[in-house]
């Protein structure tokens, strides 16, 4: 009963305000759960681009990991040959006498049983270490191919790892 009647201007205005108020509140509300639904949908395409990142990185290191491995194959492969050096030394000492022993043969002169022997002994050590590496080298033809094929996914893996950073970086309020 405001102004002396039950329905008076004072409620009127007052309903209007409520009304208002109510309205203001209902936007409020709305933009405030529109902000949070653009976070939400911020947040997820952060955590995609750093579940990327992340898989990006352990693809990284696998294939550090490969590239090592194949280092120390290429490693192990040159130690092996610069071992033939003083085997092929030996043989040239070995054959030396027996050839120039042939080579009196014509005059009547033959290379002797033990001159055979070492040079069959040194021989044999120049195989078995030839044979090694021969297998070294066909594995590591193919470890060629498969280096080429790292390093080409190694790059495209770190292309990969920085659009998921930007993303992550563009998704972040700035």
């Amino acid at each position: 009963m405001i102004f002396g009647r039950r329905s008076g201007p004072m409620r009127f205005v007052l309903a209007i305000v409520v009304v208002g108020v109510l309205a203001l509140l209902a936007v409020t509300v709305a933009r405030l759960n529109e902000r949070l639904d653009n976070q939400e949908a911020a947040n997820q395409e952060t955590l995609r681009a750093s579940q990327a990142i992340v898989s990006v990185n352990d693809r990284v290191t696998y294939r550090l990991r490969q590239l090592t491995e194949l280092t120390k194959n290429a490693d192990q492969a040159l130690k092996e040959t610069k071992g033939l050096e003083p085997l092929l030394v030996a043989l040239q000492d070995a054959v030396a006498p027996a050839a120039a022993a042939i080579e009196k043969g014509r005059e009547g002169g033959e290379a002797s049983e033990a001159q055979l022997v070492k040079i069959e002994a040194v021989v044999n050590q120049v195989e078995g270490r030839t044979g090694a590496l021969v297998k070294d080298a066909q594995a590591f033809g193919a470890q060629g191919v498969e280096l080429l094929r790292i390093v080409r996914a190694l790059v495209a893996d770190i292309e990969s790892a920085l659009a998921a950073t930007k993303r992550v970086n563009d998704s972040l309020p700035g």
